[in-house]
């Protein structure tokens, strides 16, 4: 999801315009009804899961659906959920971090600690050429 001002939605694409700093999040379904959300908040992440909503699961079917190369599917005996009370076209999409997480947006984004390490990180990277390494992200969990 790009950086999108309050009540923008945008188009979904299978790679962000103008790069991966430049999104507000990340979200990889996983199972019908789980996804991992990656945003660039900065309090440390929980084990606890969190309940979504109709349209959340709504909104994260038409990413998917609108990043597939060329064919999507589903599970036959369940209706793929595409379009919710929100009223978006089916080609839109808005962010879910902003609905679960308090005070979480594009300013909160584009301030976060998290955000300005990755950019450092990847700029030291292209300085020095790393051809061929990679670097593991730390994920701080509560308990």
């Amino acid at each position: 999801m790009p950086l999108l001002a309050l009540g923008e939605a945008a188009t979904v694409d299978a790679f962000p315009e103008h790069g991966l700093l430049a999104t507000e999040e990340f979200c990889f379904p996983i199972h019908p009804r789980r996804a991992l959300l990656f945003t660039w908040a900065n309090e440390p992440d929980t084990r606890d899961t969190v309940d979504g909503t109709h349209d959340m699961a709504a909104n994260m079917n038409r990413a998917v659906i609108g990043q597939a190369d060329r064919e999507w599917f589903h599970h036959p005996e369940r209706r793929a959920t595409r379009l919710g009370i929100d009223g978006l076209p089916s080609f839109e999409c808005r962010p879910l971090g902003r609905l679960l997480l308090p005070d979480y947006g594009t300013e909160a984004a584009i301030k976060s600690q998290r955000r300005f390490d990755a950019t450092k990180c990847i700029n030291e990277m292209i300085e020095h050429r790393a051809k061929g390494k990679m670097r593991v992200a730390r994920v701080t969990l509560q308990d």
